[in-house]
């Protein structure tokens, strides 16, 4: 992941990038003072002074736009690419549409504490307190592949009153990260949940898999999923034109979404001389299952200010748009846990809907809370105007999300093995403060490159 962030920003450096919102808004109305080209240059003319080399009256087009020889018709500056031919000053709402394939990459999900342990038959359980524990799952960050996605994005602009509207929606494909791993019959391996007993905290671990004598196997699953979209509304006006710049001043509203989950999953199954347990109960048929599931959501909503800027070199172009969003984020976390006892055949024969090994009745809940948010967000695109209606661009872009929520931060190791049904030291009606939800925060970062075609209508 951080490799591929580093070789982003290269490719922006190197002048390919990406554009989130508006990749080629119609053209900007030049400034008071910018002469009518055409009436320049004909007054540069031999014989410009005679009635036949009179130009059209400047009352024919927009203050500093040139006329194109016809009453009633304008065009555009001449240094304005593409040159855009001329039409009736009664039809000058230009509007223009497009599309593009995103490559995003997307901050890792956090994941601070170890979540699954093993160790060999000969150096004792998985504890985190054992020199010969192995963590095969946890104490890092949960590291997400390149994602891909879609934009859209249309706009129109008056250039009579110099004003626009434009508005963009994007959406990258669901993350999602896979982890697996079994311990057979056979096998001489522990495998387990670590945890810290309360109330000492002393290191203790809940088995999924206990070789010693084979007393029991199975194994855990963890999948993770990420999905990341948003939209943007906003109002745009130009405020400079001249010499080949164009300087934009936008302002709108923008909505980001982040939905991400964590759950984890275990299956364990008695071995030949050994039991599983079920709500302090021994069973020597059948199996044990558990479900925790942490999920969290994030939805901005705010207002944005900020600007673009364009420069032209012939058929070629380049901008960069930089916005400062603000406005409130609205967090969501839910937490619950299960467990089932299944017979051999997987038939359900008793079920816990409260409690799975890290999810019990002291932090299953669903909660939410709004907090104020800013967010900034810059892009840098490159392009060709292929034809007068047909542009090719490529484009980056970062955006910082801070203070969200994420499923790894509200996990905690400190239990009660009394309160899981799965443990065999479980006590029915033993009631615990832990684990709690702590609705901890951590940051968000997107950013990634675009390729698109964008059209002038």
């Amino acid at each position: 992941m951080r490799r591929a962030f580093l070789g982003s920003i290269a490719v922006c450096l190197a002048g390919a990038g990406m554009s989130l919102a508006q990749p080629w808004g119609p053209p900007a109305p030049p400034p008071p003072g910018m002469a009518s080209v055409n009436a320049a240059q004909a007054a540069a003319e031999p014989g410009a002074g005679s009635p036949a080399a009179a130009t059209p009256p400047a009352t024919t087009a927009p203050s500093g736009c040139s006329t194109c020889g016809q009453p009633g018709m304008i065009c555009w500056p001449e240094w304005y690419p593409p040159q855009i031919p001329c039409r009736d000053e009664g039809l000058t709402l230009y509007a223009w549409a497009s599309i593009e394939q995103l490559v995003w990459w997307i901050k890792d999900s956090p994941l601070s504490v170890p979540l699954i342990t093993t160790s060999a038959a000969d150096q004792g359980p998985p504890r985190l307190d054992n020199p010969n524990t192995i963590v095969l799952y946890g104490a890092q960050d949960i590291d997400y592949d390149t994602a891909y996605g879609l934009k859209l994005a249309c706009g129109v602009f008056d250039p009579k009153l110099n004003l626009g509207l434009e508005g963009s929606v994007f959406r990258l494909e669901d993350e999602v990260a896979r982890f697996s791993h079994h311990v057979d019959r056979n096998s001489s391996q522990y495998l387990g949940i670590p945890f810290l007993q309360v109330p000492e905290n002393l290191p203790a671990v809940l088995l999924i898999a206990n070789p010693e004598q084979g007393l029991s196997y199975g194994g855990v699953n963890v999948t993770t999923s990420a999905r990341f979209w948003g939209a943007e509304g906003n109002v745009a006006t130009t405020i400079y034109a001249n010499d080949g710049w164009v300087i934009d001043l936008l302002g709108g509203f923008r909505y980001f979404d982040l939905k991400e989950s964590l759950r984890l999953s275990t299956a364990s199954f008695p071995g030949d001389l050994g039991a599983v347990f079920f709500e302090g109960d021994p069973y020597f048929r059948g199996g044990v299952l558990t479900r925790d599931d942490f999920d969290t959501q994030n939805r901005f909503y705010g207002g944005q200010i900020g600007f673009r800027t364009e420069t032209y070199l012939g058929r070629f172009y380049g901008s960069f748009k930089a916005m400062c969003a603000v406005g409130a984020n609205h967090q969501y976390v839910s937490i619950r846990g299960s467990s089932t006892r299944v017979s051999n055949t997987g038939r359900v024969l008793d079920y816990n809907a409260t409690t799975g090994i890290l999810a019990g009745p002291s932090n299953s809940i669903r909660i939410s809370q709004d907090t104020a948010t800013v967010i900034p967000i810059f892009e840098a695109t490159v392009g060709c105007d292929i034809t007068s209606w047909l542009r090719a661009y490529a484009g980056y872009t970062f955006m910082y999300w801070g203070n969200v929520t994420r499923p790894g931060d509200q996990i905690q190791l400190i239990l009660d093995g009394r309160t899981l049904p799965t443990s065999a030291s479980y006590v029915a009606g033993v009631r615990s403060d832990s684990p709690r939800n702590p609705f901890d925060r951590s940051d968000f970062w997107a950013q990634g490159l675009s390729f698109g075609l964008a059209i002038r209508f």
